[in-house]
């Protein structure tokens, strides 16, 4: 991106840079910042945007900060909006509301009306977890589904014992209120797997001294500091450089992407940088999981922003208990701040919900202790107390129910085993590097599972995703997650899928010839992959119902289909040269063509089912799907009269092209069964 804008600074200066790349990563701040660039922006069209870090659109009910507002207009004319945040309290119940008003501005226009609907879903809450815990009906739950048809029936279905009806119940439920539609929110403590964390307080007098001791002290262990500022960052490194002779590094803004991904990436070796040392910067966006301790050398005045400087360990991955130090000096205002932290949110162990209401209904309070040191067990009192009642809040209500629905492990579970599966299949490992190599590139082994790639002598220029000076990849997925510069090969990965596109598109591989050596008659058999496929526009995600499905099919000269004969499964070819075989014009004029066209009809004719299978199957799903919005839009507003449509053309869409499908030839091997002699 930066690229393009310096050729349009330099160039034609209507050269709109948005336009010259499909996917594009650039900050809201230079966005908002810049009416030229965000009106580029706008004009250039986009399929999705995807705003990391959501939680900096500020909003208010009289006004919006330049960020939102910029985002705001984008979205209007972009299909698909995705907001990610991990700290969604930062701006507290306001903030909610704002996101869902950027994610669907018809349905959230009313704040006073949304804060009122919130209320309703505490009394769902409630109901949905009775019911979860097996405890006697909730009195509320008649009146909750009073003339509601779908969740009568669910409730008469409950009542009278029928089978799973309990859990239909719920789901319904879930589905049926609330803005689980259009919002995903996970927790800590519903998800799980997250590392515990032990704080140490520490007074000192001077702060660097003791951070030289402690380095001593934790011998090899990596030790990640975090400061607000560039400027003690680098002071910090040069402290410590100059008298422990140890190696660290720094990550602060001032630094390229690229000085930064290189000082990351070292520290990330377990011979690298022993400590890294990070301005406010380091608080988002990069992952040390690998690390267990970090050190607050100063404490960030935005209690979410400690969330977020914590959570660069605080991943799922660590394998140990994080040991977050926090040196301050004493009778000070940074000691006062320590302690209503400590005390009054325990904010250092856990993520204290609502902290930043809690923060905004205390910051006069917390100003007023940190100036005058004073006053600061009325302020822990007073913190731990307001604490309780808006995490009781919290507790309740609309929460529950987008927690239930964004986290449902049962669904999960299964999709849970897939990929530990898809993990641990080294089959995929082989066939990949097999790939790699076919398509020229070389491949230094550095370890099990990991491996460095270069260029080589690649088959194709368009061969994607390849840095020139090569990439280290692997296939741990553990071993990804701790270290963010190795990149992590899947399926799904730009340059696996890349290499595959390269490989079916060529001609290679697709034509060959083999002898089989076996008693008998004398015979030649076309053994084919004939491949059954839609063209549909990717929207419609075809592949749900009819991916491109492989058949094999094996005919020999005398038109006898053969595809399932045990015989031919594992035949035990050998090389061999088809001229002259080809040479006989019967061979050439008359027989091959007939197993053509006899491959080509058996391949259609079993298509057919195949076809009609996934017919059936996306006629089912979205009939089901149909006919569930049309019930729950009578309960539910969040579900819109256009979503429906947009399903019902979509079946009828869909339908016409699974119809359409069409078989191809995609390989054939010519076998020759000649006779032991």
């Amino acid at each position: 991106m930066r690229n393009a804008v310096k050729r349009s600074n330099t160039g034609d200066p209507e050269c709109n840079p948005f336009l010259d790349s499909q996917w594009v990563l650039t900050s809201v701040g230079f966005l908002a910042e810049n009416t030229t660039r965000s009106a580029q922006a706008k004009a250039a069209g986009w399929d999705v945007m995807v705003v990391d870090e959501a939680h900096h659109l500020e909003w208010s009910p009289d006004s919006a900060g330049p960020a939102y507002e910029m985002v705001r207009d984008l979205a209007e004319t972009t299909e698909s909006l995705l907001l990610l945040t991990a700290t969604p309290q930062q701006l507290g119940p306001e903030g909610h509301f704002a996101r869902l008003q950027l994610l669907d501005p018809k349905r959230y226009a009313d704040l006073q009306q949304y804060r009122e609907e919130t209320h309703h879903y505490e009394a769902v809450a409630d109901v949905v977890e009775s019911l979860t815990a097996g405890d006697a009906v909730d009195e509320r739950l008649g009146e909750i589904v009073f003339g509601r048809k779908r969740l009568e029936l669910r409730v008469a279905d409950f009542h009278a014992g029928k089978s799973a009806a309990r859990e239909q119940l719920i789901a319904d439920l879930l589905d049926g209120f609330g803005v689980g539609r259009v919002m995903f929110r996970n927790t800590r403590s519903r998800l799980g797997g997250f590392p515990q964390r032990e704080t140490r307080l520490i007074s000192v007098t001077d702060k660097v001294p003791w951070l030289i001791d402690l380095l001593e002290k934790l011998g090899d262990e990596k030790v990640l500091v975090i400061t607000q500022t560039r400027e003690l960052a680098e002071e910090i490194l040069e402290q410590l450089r100059e008298t422990t002779g140890a190696v660290g590094a720094v990550f602060h803004e001032d630094l390229t992407l690229l000085q930064r991904d290189r000082n990351a990436a070292f520290f990330a070796e377990p011979d690298g940088a022993r400590f890294l040392v990070c301005s406010e910067i380091g608080s988002e966006g990069r992952n040390f999981q690998f690390a267990r301790h970090l050190v607050l050398f100063d404490l960030p005045g935005d209690v979410d922003l400690l969330e977020q400087r914590i959570g660069r360990l605080d991943r799922i991955g660590q394998r140990g208990t994080i040991q977050v130090h926090v040196p301050y000096l004493p009778g000070t205002g940074e000691e006062i701040h320590m302690r209503w932290l400590e005390e009054g949110l325990d904010a250092f162990r856990a993520s204290p919900p609502g902290a930043a209401e809690i923060q905004r209904e205390l910051a006069l309070d917390l100003e007023e202790a940190i100036g005058e040191r004073e006053g600061i067990e009325e302020l822990i009192e007073k913190t731990q107390a307001c604490r309780k009642r808006i995490s009781e809040r919290l507790a309740r209500g609309q929460d529950r129910l987008l927690e239930r629905s964004s986290h449902r492990p049962e669904r999960s579970a299964w999709l849970i085993e897939k990929i530990r599966a898809w993990d641990e299949d080294t089959s995929f490992e082989d066939f990949l590097l097999r790939l790699f190599e076919f398509s020229g590139l070389h491949i230094e082994e550095l370890e099990k599972r990991r491996y460095f790639l270069l260029p080589g002598n690649l088959k194709s220029d368009a061969f994607p995703a390849l840095p020139p000076d090569g990439m280290s990849v692997t296939f741990d997925r553990q071993r990804a997650l701790e270290r963010e510069q190795e990149a992590f090969l899947t399926w799904d990965h730009p340059m696996v899928r890349g290499a595959l596109d390269l490989m079916l598109g060529s001609a290679a591989g697709n034509a060959c010839f083999g002898v089989w050596d076996s008693p008998g008659e004398k015979t030649i058999l076309l053994e084919s992959w004939v491949v059954i496929e839609c063209v549909a526009p990717s929207r419609l995600h075809i592949e749900r119902f009819l991916p491109q499905t492989p058949l094999r099919i094996i005919v020999d000269h005398l038109g006898r289909d053969l595809s399932e004969d045990p015989a031919f499964a594992k035949a035990p070819l050998r090389r061999g040269d088809p001229g002259s075989l080809l040479k006989n014009q019967k061979v050439k004029q008359v027989i091959l063509p007939k197993l053509l066209e006899k491959t080509r009809d058996l391949g259609v004719h079993q298509s057919q089912a195949i076809i009609q299978f996934a017919l059936s199957q996306m006629r089912a799903e979205l009939t089901e799907e149909i006919s569930r919005l049309k019930n729950l839009a009578e309960v539910n507003d969040h579900i819109k009269p256009e979503e429906i449509t947009t399903l019902q053309e979509g079946e009828s869409e869909l339908a016409i092209i699974i119809q359409n499908a069409r078989v191809r030839l995609d390989a054939v091997r010519l076998i020759w069964k000649s006779p032991i002699s």
